[in-house]
């Protein structure tokens, strides 16, 4: 079996060999992310629409379970067999080690020790649990009226510290994701990008 993790290009892609011996992957974004907050702007037929308004737990619970969807439709590539789940309010412990005192990014939520805290709870990971060596993708949600500075700069600083090389997690990507009304946009925080996405409600 041949796994690797790879966030350089901003997707998060999990690799395994199938029963062929060939190559299969995962691309987190594109083929569970993105779709999964497509379908929570549309939903299918048998599923619930919850409105923007609703509070962003709910939200997030939501896109959580289309995600999952998404997930159980790949397993016959097999890549369940690797216990990769899709976990939310997740309380993770802040570890600050050695290796942080010679970093320099000071967005992390370990440099920034205003905000005191000793764990830290991201709104979805996408990891094998009771294991570090799986962490793929992490994820904050914000629907943009909720323009909180001190919330957003403490939602973006637990995805820096959760995909820094130097931090335990070592996460292969993170998303901070606002939501509008007439779609959405995913800031990856390694590639400090972010990209639009519009959507057309049907009515």
């Amino acid at each position: 079996m041949n796994q690797s993790g790879n966030g350089s290009n901003g997707v998060g892609i999990l690799m395994r060999e199938n029963l062929s011996g060939q190559p299969i992957s995962i691309n987190w974004l594109n083929e569970i992310i993105i779709p999964a907050i497509n379908l929570f702007y549309n939903p299918s037929a048998g599923t619930d629409s919850i409105p923007l308004n609703m509070p962003e737990t709910d939200i997030t619970a939501k896109i959580r379970s289309n995600m999952e969807l998404y997930l159980h439709a790949l397993q016959p590539r097999r890549l369940l067999a690797e216990d990769i789940v899709i976990d939310s309010d997740c309380e993770l412990e802040k570890i600050a080690t050695d290796a942080c005192n010679s970093c320099f990014e000071m967005g992390c939520l370990i440099k920034m020790t205003a905000y005191g805290v000793s764990a830290i709870i991201p709104d979805i990971l996408i990891h094998r649990r009771g294991s570090d060596e799986s962490n793929k993708v992490a994820i904050e949600f914000k629907k943009a009226e909720n323009d909180s500075p001190n919330e957003r700069a403490h939602d973006r600083a637990k995805l820096t510290y959760l995909t820094c090389h130097n931090s335990r997690y070592k996460y292969d990507n993170g998303y901070f994701i606002d939501l509008y009304e007439g779609g959405y946009a995913i800031t990856n925080t390694l590639a400090k990008n972010t990209t639009i996405y519009p959507v057309h409600i049907s009515g």
